[in-house]
């Protein structure tokens, strides 16, 4: 069958957030982008835009591009050696769960769908690629976050090698 649900860019850029540790900036971001679609700049998926699409079954994946920026980021936090990897895919994982909530909440309650019926349509046929955008977004992001960590934590950095010196 075919589904509805929006295959856009906003999954990818929700999970390179963990790139970041300022997570409530990438919920604001989010949140601007969800603004300028409402007043008309045509940022949502397919170059539409308007409180038609926000309002339309698949609108509430466009909510939860934002939560899952915000959730990834957190988990992820700032880059370390030890269980970066697991902390990365800890947070793909959730950032793509808590994407499909409020997707999957809004289309059942906007066509009157049963869950298993939503899940069918909206869910499991964009699993496995899904699955295939976290491994790459993983796979880029191990050696980005590293690239972005000593511009944003350069304050810490410069603490930590002040103290250093000290000793």
């Amino acid at each position: 069958p075919r589904t509805t649900a929006p295959h856009n860019p906003p999954p990818r850029v929700a999970l390179f957030s963990f790139t970041h540790r300022q997570s409530f900036y990438l919920i604001v971001k989010r949140l601007f982008d969800i603004l300028c679609g409402l007043i008309g700049l045509p940022v949502f998926s397919g170059g539409t835009a308007g409180i038609a699409k926000l309002m339309s079954p698949t609108g509430g994946f466009i909510i939860g591009y934002a939560f899952a920026a915000l959730l990834a980021g957190l988990i992820a936090r700032k880059p370390d050696n030890r269980r970066n990897i697991v902390r990365l895919v800890i947070a793909a994982l959730c950032g793509f769960v808590i994407m499909y909530v409020p997707g999957v909440i809004h289309f059942m309650r906007s066509l009157n769908k049963t869950f298993s019926e939503t899940m069918a349509l909206c869910v499991i046929p964009y699993i496995p690629g899904d699955l295939i955008k976290m491994v790459v977004s993983i796979l880029i992001c191990i050696p980005l976050r590293k690239t972005v960590a000593t511009f944003v934590f350069q304050e810490e950095v410069t603490k930590q090698e002040a103290s250093k010196e000290e000793k």
